[in-house]
């Protein structure tokens, strides 16, 4: 507890966080009721942190003391909140990817027919690829069946994709979901990336 809320690095650190409330905690408070207090300590709109910053504040501190003890590396409170609120920002556009995503297999789902069904396997070849400049990816896939009838394809350009570890995952994520609306019409997958 010390570490993160009372000794005063961590105190500087959360003075920096922009919360709409300060959150007062008590001395002798446990990390169960530190998070129950945090639970509704919201940022303000400038940080683009739409929930609680509690989680990433904490692994900002953690991870900074870390980079002192191990690495004598030393980041000051305000590189240590700026950490913090680009992980929350990082993570608030992650579950805004996902959320499309999810959109875009909704569709797929309403629009998937019933045309070639007689293979007795399911074969989807998917890509993804990313654009470090502007941070966008596109996502591609084609289900077939086994006598190579095309069952369902498409394609998504993502926004705001942060690395290309995020379009492979969210390619993966969507070929996963697509799947499993095909796969109540099939008994097996084959997966070409």
């Amino acid at each position: 507890m010390h570490t993160f809320f009372s000794c005063s690095f961590a105190q500087e650190v959360w003075k920096l966080i922009p919360l709409r409330q300060v959150v007062h905690l008590a001395t002798n408070i446990n990390f169960k009721q530190a998070l129950v207090e945090f639970r509704t300590a919201v940022c303000l709109p400038p940080s683009g942190i739409a929930t609680t910053a509690f989680p990433w504040v904490l692994w900002a501190i953690w991870s900074t003391r870390n980079l002192h003890v191990f690495e004598n590396r030393i980041l000051s409170p305000m590189e240590t909140a700026t950490k913090a609120l680009n992980l929350g920002r990082e993570w608030n556009n992650a579950q805004q990817q996902i959320q499309s995503v999810k959109k875009v297999i909704l569709t797929l789902r309403r629009s998937t027919g019933n045309n070639g069904e007689s293979g007795t396997y399911t074969t989807c070849r998917s890509d993804a690829a990313y654009d470090k400049r502007s941070k966008r990816a596109g996502i591609a896939w084609i289900f077939s069946n086994g006598n190579g009838t095309h069952l369902s394809h498409g394609s998504a350009t993502l926004e705001s994709i942060t690395t290309p570890l995020v379009a492979k995952q969210l390619r993966s994520d969507l070929v996963s979901s697509l799947h499993w609306n095909l796969s109540t019409k099939s008994s097996k997958l084959s997966l070409t990336t």
